[in-house]
């Protein structure tokens, strides 16, 4: 019985956000039930507000605004940290931003997919 307490407290742990948190929709999500507003569905942002107690509804920003979602259409991703290497995708031929990259460094680069 004490066993089976420690996991639905460690489950109810791991499933609430906190602001600040990186998110993204998961990929089962059609349409949110407050619609996308402006979002996309691989758009990543942060927690800026948990405006209920239950935890049930955040208010999360991305880079098109603010967006109203709840949390069960949201997982949380493990943000990147300045600096940290990425590999690019083999079909891209030159980054949407301009960065310096060389082969050197994409081939020793650790792979972080969101």
């Amino acid at each position: 019985m004490q066993q089976i307490c420690i996991k639905i407290c460690l489950l109810i742990a791991i499933c609430r956000f906190e602001v600040l948190d990186w998110v993204k929709f998961k990929r089962t999500v059609t349409e949110p039930k407050h619609g996308w507003q402006g979002a996309k569905p691989n758009s990543v942002g942060f927690v800026q507000s948990v405006p209920g107690r239950d935890n049930d509804e955040l208010i999360v920003s991305f880079c098109s605004g603010e967006v109203r979602v709840l949390t069960d259409e949201i997982v949380k991703v493990i943000p990147m940290d300045r600096g940290q290497h990425v590999q690019l995708k083999g079909d891209v031929s030159e980054p949407r931003y301009d960065v310096c990259i060389t082969a050197t460094l994409i081939s020793a680069c650790n792979v972080m997919s969101l």
